[in-house]
């Protein structure tokens, strides 16, 4: 890691390599089945309305030979294997909105930029749409394979490419931008490096052929943010909030009960200096949910 970040080792855009820094050889895999007809464990979360409910199995990282903790950057110590095993779910709110915009929507394209072991990637699988999984860690990526080989997403399919594309790419200024296409959702999350991944998908984003996005606000790299947010808002997207946690669980059923921010550009940098972690959700004016 550069010197200059040490006092912010969670910055991975200048690490010298995105691979595991624990020495590991190996990385165990466990396997899980995934059932979104069945109630996830959390209780301040709406559950996946049943019409939008898939299911999968997934190889996720072993929790029991990986805790979460503080440690030097490992895949495998990371807290999504361990929320996927135990709640049956990652990101409930999120997972909903992805499974709204993906539904009914098969043929289209979705691209998850930061796919770690692939949650967002697989609930587009699920639905029948192309996806394109991005990830710097070939670790990650090996992970990924397996769940979509093993459900079938790596065969081609009659005039039409596997369900799945895997891209071992690290978003960075010198990134290249993509020729335009169309895409339904694309998930951002890439611990400050988002606003590269925007660059990247900028050909499509200004052509209005990306129709939702979803992006993680970090608390760590919030400077980055109002500038890039401001920049979709200029081109035509609007910017909504997941609702809260809350006892009994906020519904979320469909787009309003989302919260429309304000489009203005210093109210946006309001909200998101005061904002914790966070996942923003962009919508283009021209998009249906």
């Amino acid at each position: 890691m550069s010197p200059v970040d040490a006092a912010n080792p969670r910055k991975m855009t200048v690490w010298d390599a995105i691979t595991c820094q624990r020495g590991h050889d190996y990385h165990a895999t466990a396997r899980v089945t995934i059932d979104l007809a069945t109630r996830h464990l959390f209780h301040d979360c709406p559950p996946v309305p049943a019409h939008l409910a898939k299911s999968w199995e997934m190889a996720i990282f072993d929790p029991d030979r990986y805790p979460v903790d503080d440690g030097p950057y490992c895949p495998a110590h990371d807290a999504v294997s361990h929320t996927i095993r135990d709640t049956g779910i990652w990101e409930p709110c999120e997972t909903i909105m992805a499974l709204l915009v993906c539904d009914g929507h098969p043929a289209e394209t979705m691209v998850d930029f930061g796919a770690q072991i692939g949650w967002f990637t697989f609930l587009a699988c699920a639905s029948g749409l192309h996806a394109v999984a991005v990830d710097a860690d070939v670790v990650n990526l090996g992970v990924l394979r397996a769940t979509a080989k093993h459900n079938g997403w790596t065969q081609p399919r009659i005039n039409r490419p596997p369900l799945l594309e895997t891209r071992r790419m690290r978003v960075s200024p010198e990134s290249l931008p993509w020729d335009p296409m169309p895409i339904r959702l694309a998930k951002l999350d890439l611990e400050g490096a988002e606003h590269d991944a925007v660059r990247v998908l900028w050909p499509s984003v200004e052509a209005g052929l990306l129709e939702h996005a979803m992006i993680e606000v970090t608390p760590a790299f919030r400077d980055d943010y109002p500038d890039l947010i401001a920049s979709l808002v200029n081109v035509g997207y609007e910017v909504y909030a997941l609702p809260d946690k809350a006892l009994p669980p906020l519904p979320l059923d469909g787009p309003d009960d989302l919260v429309r921010l304000d489009k203005d550009p210093a109210g946006l940098r309001v909200w998101i200096e005061g904002c914790g972690q966070a996942n923003l959700w962009l919508k283009h004016s021209s998009a249906s949910f």
